[in-house]
């Protein structure tokens, strides 16, 4: 399971910034996931309060953005959705 040590490369990085900007406290995280990211936001969900704890990031909200995938043609440059699976 990557989730768990993409949660704590998160936490450690996001700590460094509240270090920096002198932030006590980070109550609310957003986070963008592509459809082919290979990111599972259930097991994110998951171990994130256990990378969390006893950070300035422990309780913090996870607010998740799930977008498609979007293919543009190379002539036209029209952009779609495509259909799966994606043979390119």
């Amino acid at each position: 399971m990557h989730e768990l040590s993409l949660a704590q490369a998160m936490v450690e990085q996001l700590e460094g910034v509240a270090r920096r900007e002198g932030a006590k406290k980070i109550v609310k995280i957003n986070l963008v996931l592509g459809a082919m990211s290979g990111v599972e936001r259930d097991p994110f969900e998951f171990v994130f309060p256990i990378v969390s704890e006893g950070t300035v990031l422990e309780g913090a909200i996870l607010d998740f953005e799930e977008v498609p995938v979007k293919v543009r043609c190379r002539e036209c440059e029209q952009e779609s959705l495509p259909s799966f699976p994606i043979i390119l």
